[in-house]
């Protein structure tokens, strides 16, 4: 039911609404006040947080190593990687000297040098 069916005396705190089950217009919760219900709020997280923790915990004790061979697949990809990326690099490099060496000749036909 909505918080809008149960009805609300004056001056009774309206923060937190728990509807009693034998009274559904009844508030049971018109006593928390600001700063219990912080408290409250602040508890609800910090039990979400240990879930949380401990999810993450049992997924990380129950994640498996990687076998030798799996390991050193992942090394001869990262070796690749690292070769590609220095071909990549001398490849860049020959590149932009090839066009620097362009722009001298162009330059040079253009101003006579």
């Amino acid at each position: 039911l909505p918080k809008s069916s149960v009805v609300f005396h004056q001056g009774q705190n309206t923060c937190l609404c728990i509807q009693d089950p034998l009274d559904q217009s009844d508030n049971c919760a018109r006593s928390v006040g600001q700063g219990a219900f912080q408290r409250i709020s602040h508890e609800f997280e910090r039990a979400y947080s240990l879930e949380v923790s401990s999810l993450l915990q049992e997924a990380r004790s129950a994640a498996t190593r990687p076998t030798e061979q799996q390991r050193e697949v992942i090394h001869q990809e990262e070796r690749r990687r690292k070769q590609e990326a220095k071909m990549m690099k001398k490849s860049k490099q020959l590149v932009e000297a090839q066009e620097a060496e362009t722009l001298a000749a162009s330059e040079a036909v253009h101003y006579g040098g």
